[in-house]
């Protein structure tokens, strides 16, 4: 018997492809519903099923919260999204030090600043040093 990769039973539902007996005898080991209901919460057509998921997936086996993805969802390539990360400007967190506001209003506080203030604000967090 090999073992299985949580991702194994992900791409089993996308590609509508059935499990190998061994991978059944193992979805009680190696079915991991949190990494099931991350891959499927990427995407708009799965977000649904995987939000219900989350919500019931402790009252449920894990052969029950696989049937219900591979009967429920149509087969697609649902494969390479992820969450967005925000992207921090090196500006705003230097301004952070100094400036005691949050990250959300010191990044529009910073995005009407003109270029004379953001040099000024540039020079105010320049704390020198040895090179």
């Amino acid at each position: 018997m090999s073992n299985s990769s949580p991702f194994d039973y992900v791409k089993s539902i996308n590609k509508k492809e059935p499990l190998t007996d061994d991978q059944l005898n193992q979805i009680d080991t190696s079915y991991v519903p949190f990494l099931t209901n991350r891959a499927f919460s990427n995407f708009m057509d799965s977000l649904t099923a995987s939000e219900f998921m989350n919500r019931y997936s402790p009252y449920l086996t894990h052969k029950m919260q696989y049937d219900f993805y591979y009967t429920l969802l149509e087969a697609r390539n649902r494969f390479g999204g992820s969450w967005k990360k925000n992207s921090h400007s090196d500006l705003v967190l230097e301004a952070s030090k100094i400036e005691y506001i949050s990250y959300k209003h010191l990044k529009d506080y910073v995005n009407l600043l003109t270029d004379d203030q953001i040099e000024a604000l540039k020079a105010s967090y320049d704390k020198g040093g040895k090179l």
